[in-house]
């Protein structure tokens, strides 16, 4: 393949996953396999890694977007988000240790999955309610928020989804 039509290609799912993740959540989905396809000639962290600088643009958007629009409890993000990257950093190192082979088996399965799980939990999130924020809150954020990290660092389509979930179901059912 040339170049040119690589990179149109590659352009044309960045923007196709935008556009789902934007929507419903999930672009990653898309963007992934288009990269492991366009790129096999790179090893799993380069493309994963490349996958997240595309993420992180639509994130960061995100976040301006829902810190203008949401009263955010700080004192439990803030030991939620150090977890998230501290296992997101050891997530990212292990990509490294997995034979290619095996990991391919891994993330179409995983793709399968988190395509169900996003396309079937569409609802998540449309409610805003505050909650009590205690030590057993904190605690199941940094706990949470280190899985989601560590998923995130390995793989990561899917993680803005698993987040809404842990979220909502364990943190606002909680008291």
């Amino acid at each position: 393949m040339e170049l040119e039509t690589i990179l149109i290609t590659l352009g044309f799912f960045a923007f196709c996953g935008g556009l789902i993740d934007a929507a419903v959540g999930g672009g990653g989905l898309v963007q992934l396999p288009a990269l492991l396809h366009a790129l096999p000639q790179y090893s799993l962290a380069t493309v994963f890694g490349t996958n997240k600088v595309a993420a992180l643009a639509g994130t960061f958007s995100s976040i301006f977007t829902y810190v203008k629009k949401i009263k955010i409890v700080w004192i439990l993000m803030l030991p939620t988000m150090v977890s998230a990257f501290i296992f997101a950093f050891v997530g990212a190192m292990s990509v490294a240790y997995i034979p290619k082979e095996l990991m391919q088996y891994i993330v179409f399965i995983l793709l399968i999955v988190i395509a169900l799980y996003t396309f079937m939990k569409k609802d998540f999130g449309k409610i805003h309610t505050t909650i009590q924020c205690g030590k057993k809150e904190i605690l199941l954020g940094i706990l949470f928020g280190g899985l989601i990290g560590f998923y995130d660092g390995i793989f990561g389509p899917g993680t803005g989804s698993f987040l809404i979930f842990c979220l909502l179901r364990f943190l606002l059912l909680i008291s």
